[in-house]
């Protein structure tokens, strides 16, 4: 019973993985980098990536969630 239950979880997390990784793959890295977060802001996913920002913005944590925020260069 143990072996099956351990079996059930670890093709769940190999699912979860694998459904996971083309997306990431295929993320665009924009250049500069986020501004350090000011607090906490809204916990609250409104970005998955760089390219889900408009251009000059970079996801970027808030303290809590994520956000389209703008790059700082260099």
């Amino acid at each position: 019973m143990k072996a099956r239950l351990f079996l059930v979880f670890f093709l769940m997390g190999l699912l979860t993985i694998c459904v996971e990784l083309p997306s990431a793959a295929g993320q665009q890295v924009r250049p500069g980098r986020c501004p350090r977060p000011t607090g906490s802001g809204p916990c609250a996913e409104f970005c998955k990536g760089d390219a889900s920002c408009p251009p000059g913005e970079k996801c970027c944590s808030n303290g809590c969630g994520h956000e389209c925020l703008r790059a700082i260069k260099g």
